[in-house]
């Protein structure tokens, strides 16, 4: 845009004013050119500038993995744990079956000196950059296969794996047990396994608290009223769908949900991921030791290398009762809510919650039931 005005001194000169944008402040200025000024063929004449570089990810970590995850990578108290483990366990003579997704446990085994590495990345993103990850580290002796381990035959590996090695972590998985997919899987690969391979984590450990959630249990509570206007029939339809298809155990994030541990943490399974196991079931249950309103029961899963080495999903500090919990950053924990906030005054141990675990190993499910009742007398 362009304004004429008269110079002060010499009245039949025009001066031209001109527009042009400030970088700094973002705005349009204006500034007093002579008549001769020829603006048009200045901006004409202006080099267009250089394409910057794209800012995105072009290596392909980052379109395949999810923030939480490459975290976990980087999580040095995990990666002490494998690395403590596998010192202990890899030799010249092992034969390493690595299942996971985008795992760092089979270069570890690999700079241990491990005989061979077979790792199963079926993703060909992470193919290709794990392909290259190995290139980059001059690592000796790995394998990267393209395949999911369903379809893994004996021509896929020179000789069969005396080291059976997860994190356990697979992209698909939501919920913590949901990475026990290469036990799941285990059956249907045992044919590449020596006699006595080890497994690595040799044992999965199930556990529960029971929690007062400060916000997280309004996701399933009923409205009642807004603004005046009853929405009962409202609380009814939505909750009569999520009867029907919501799960009744659903992963969280945890430590965005503070929370208040209302019993001790307790134990519900044990399983020795160096067995196959057809199905397991158990119950129990274990009282409250602190006041307040039980609105749901949180899960995770201790994954145990060894009697030094534990991996958990679930708490990384202490839990103490009547206080917030410390839940690990990297992992989903699963979220039992119950459908009204249920519990008073429960300390003194005068109420119970009361569980049921079934674990199927064929087809992967595990399912929880949990009731609150008070104590018999």
């Amino acid at each position: 845009m362009t304004k004429f005005s008269a110079s002060p001194l010499n009245p039949a000169t025009m001066n031209v004013f001109t527009s042009h944008l400030n970088p700094i402040t973002g705005r349009n200025e204006w500034e007093l050119r002579p008549e001769e000024y020829d603006y048009h063929q200045e901006i004409a004449s202006r080099k267009a500038p250089e394409p910057a570089e794209s800012p995105l990810c072009n290596c392909g970590l980052h379109m395949s993995l999810s923030r939480t995850r490459i975290g976990m990578l980087n999580d040095d108290t995990r990666n002490r744990a494998y690395a403590s483990v596998l010192q202990k366990v890899v030799t010249k003579e092992s034969v390493c079956l690595c299942l996971g997704t985008g795992s760092l446990i089979p270069f570890m085994a690999a700079k241990l000196g491990a005989k061979k590495v077979y790792v199963i990345e079926g993703d060909t993103i992470l193919h290709a950059l794990v392909t290259e990850y190995m290139t980059c580290n001059q690592l000796q002796g790995v394998s990267v296969l393209e395949k999911e381990p369903l379809h893994l035959t004996e021509d896929d590996l020179d000789e069969r794996a005396n080291l059976l090695l997860s994190e356990p972590f697979f992209s698909t998985s939501l919920l913590p047990w949901h990475n026990l997919q290469f036990w799941f899987l285990r059956p249907e690969i045992e044919h590449l396994l020596a006699p006595g391979a080890i497994t690595l984590p040799g044992t999965a450990v199930f556990y529960g608290l029971a929690v007062e959630f400060e916000h997280l249990w309004k996701i399933r509570a009923p409205v009642r009223e807004a603004e005046g206007f009853d929405l009962s029939a409202f609380d009814e339809l939505i909750q009569n769908a999520q009867a029907v298809s919501d799960e009744m155990v659903e992963p969280q994030p945890l430590w965005e949900y503070p929370c208040t541990a209302m019993t001790h943490p307790f134990h519900i399974a044990t399983v020795n991921l160096a067995l196959n196991l057809k199905s397991a079931a158990t119950s129990g249950h274990v009282c409250f030791e602190s006041t307040g309103n039980c609105n749901g029961v949180a899960l995770w899963m201790d994954f145990v290398f060894d009697e030094d080495n534990t991996v958990t999903t679930g708490p990384t500090k202490k839990v103490v009762l009547g206080k917030k919990v410390t839940w690990d950053r990297f992992s989903r924990q699963g979220v039992y809510l119950f459908d009204k906030r249920s519990l008073q005054h429960c300390k003194d141990s005068g109420t119970i919650l009361k569980w049921t675990f079934e674990l199927d190993q064929q087809s992967g499910s595990v399912q929880y039931t949990f009731k609150i009742e008070p104590v018999a007398t």
